[in-house]
């Protein structure tokens, strides 16, 4: 499933009605969407989108740039439409379905917003509330799970994945467990439940790759066993930001100079954290001034 011209159009629409209610332009003079224009339509598409990227997932390959472009568009429709409010009938869904689609295209910021703006809907269903869970990444609170066809082997998948996160340990174990949920999601699953379980499974999947355990001492040319205290430290990140990622596979982590710039709320302070404790752990440095323009840009701690 891919958007072609008219699918555009149609979201240029929508962002531009939602637009109109983010700046407080009174309802009498909000754009007047043609009468053959019908953004609802627009969510077969935009759930098929990410339904398929997310069942990519399955043989591990990443996403290729076509996928994320058309991934980015699905997050960014279904986040458009909320906005416009042309439907609210089922904003509780579509806003986990925005904050997965953000995740899957790398954005994990805007999806960690969405994800803490989700709230439980009276037919959510177990798979739903796992997503959920998964999205807003709260490692040390256990998922929260109602009886129904997969509970026990979520909750079994949910447990793992605290372990994993605290202590690094478990990793294999998982992607047996999701392959085993799959399997049985593909024979017994509802269709609104087995698009819950394959975007269940690619966000494992995403945040595996990515987990602190997995890429840190690479990145920082340290043993895991160095690292462990660091990581299990409340409020050191479990998982780098694809900026991160990048960082560290630059080798900036480990000591290579370099010139960074990154917008808001890309990560920057975590990086110069990860980029200091490398240093200091790795005895490059003893001692490290930080010059900030502002005040307010200084963190003591």
């Amino acid at each position: 499933m891919k958007p072609e011209f008219e699918s555009r159009r149609v979201f240029a629409i929508t962002r531009s009605k939602g637009k109109m209610y983010e700046f407080g332009v009174g309802e009498s003079a909000h754009i007047r969407i043609p009468p053959s224009v019908t953004p609802g339509e627009l969510l077969l598409l935009t759930v098929g989108i990410l339904g398929d990227i997310a069942a990519s997932f399955r043989d591990g390959t990443e996403v290729q740039a076509r996928e994320a472009a058309d991934i980015q568009f699905a997050a960014s429709f279904f986040d458009a439409f909320l906005a416009s409010a042309l439907d609210t009938t089922a904003a509780s869904e579509l806003r986990l379905l925005a904050s997965a689609a953000y995740y899957l295209a790398d954005r994990p910021g805007s999806s960690l917003v969405l994800a803490r703006r989700s709230e439980a809907h009276q037919n959510e269903t177990t798979a739903e509330k796992f997503v959920r869970w998964l999205l807003q990444a709260k490692w040390e609170v256990p998922a929260e799970l109602t009886d129904d066809v997969f509970v026990n082997r979520l909750h079994g998948l949910a447990g793992l994945l605290v372990t994993y996160f605290s202590s690094g340990q478990g990793a294999e174990v998982i992607a047996r467990r999701i392959e085993e949920l799959r399997r049985i999601a593909y024979k017994a699953a509802s269709p609104w439940d087995l698009l819950q379980v394959d975007i269940a499974t690619a966000l494992i999947q995403m945040r595996l790759r990515t987990s602190a355990w997995m890429n840190l001492p690479g990145f920082m040319g340290l043993p895991e066993a160095d690292l462990t205290s660091t990581i299990r430290k409340e409020g050191f990140p479990k998982e780098l930001w694809p900026s991160q990622m990048l960082l560290g596979r630059e080798g900036l982590f480990r000591g290579k100079s370099g010139l960074i710039q990154m917008p808001t709320s890309a990560g920057k302070t975590r990086s110069v954290e990860i980029i200091l404790r490398g240093a200091l752990m790795g005895r490059q440095i003893r001692i490290a001034v930080i010059v900030a323009p502002f005040r307010a840009l200084s963190i003591v701690q």
